[in-house]
């Protein structure tokens, strides 16, 4: 089917689709499989089939990793640049709010 220059190929389409081309005096061949598109495939949403046990308690959770601090130390290594330096960070992760936050040093 070409539209504004553009062809497009139709695989499949529901009874009044096909009435209306038909109706035209266009005839549609036999339904066929859409062929496979990858950006679509990645647009899809995950499988959730994992469930949630019946004993999670968000407030316990909160209440035990409350205060609680994971620090990692980092270094921005842009030396490669015209004036690239290191620059070291130090990065917090709070384990009861799941809150990164960073300090330049």
């Amino acid at each position: 089917m070409l539209v504004y220059g553009r062809t497009y190929r139709l695989t499949c389409c529901d009874d009044y689709t096909k009435k209306f081309f038909q109706s035209n005096g266009i005839k549609l061949n036999d339904p066929e499989e859409a062929p496979h598109d990858p950006y679509t495939e990645s647009r899809r949403p995950p499988n959730r089939t994992t469930k949630t046990k019946s004993d999670f308690d968000t407030l316990k959770r909160f209440l035990t990793l409350d205060r609680k601090v994971l620090r990692f130390y980092a270094v921005w290594d842009d030396r490669d640049m015209r004036f690239g330096e290191m620059r070291p960070f130090i990065f917090h992760y709070f384990l009861g709010k799941s809150v990164f936050s960073s300090v330049f040093l």
